[in-house]
């Protein structure tokens, strides 16, 4: 989800007061599960690198950094881990 906010500008002072992002949108809660999945699949499933990702995306004005991808990746993937473990265990 992308965040689009105005910004003020103070008529006495010229003092630019940015608007308030909601509640959660800051480090990894800027990306929802969806995010993390696709960047996963075009990564995995796709065979894409990460940095022809960041090209592409940076294509459609919605740029993600390389490493901020393998983060997300890394996080997803320590959510998964378990059900990978009980689905290999309990096969």
């Amino acid at each position: 989800m992308r965040y689009i906010y105005d910004q003020l500008r103070c008529n006495l002072c010229s003092q630019i007061v940015p608007a308030r992002l909601p509640i959660g949108i800051d480090g990894e809660n800027r990306y929802d599960a969806e995010a993390k999945s696709i960047i996963a699949l075009q990564k995995y499933a796709m065979g894409n690198p990460f940095d022809r990702i960041e090209s592409f995306q940076k294509m459609l004005g919605v740029s993600v950094a390389d490493s901020t991808q393998w983060d997300l990746v890394e996080s997803l993937a320590n959510i998964l881990y378990p059900i990978y473990l009980y689905l290999t265990l309990y096969d």
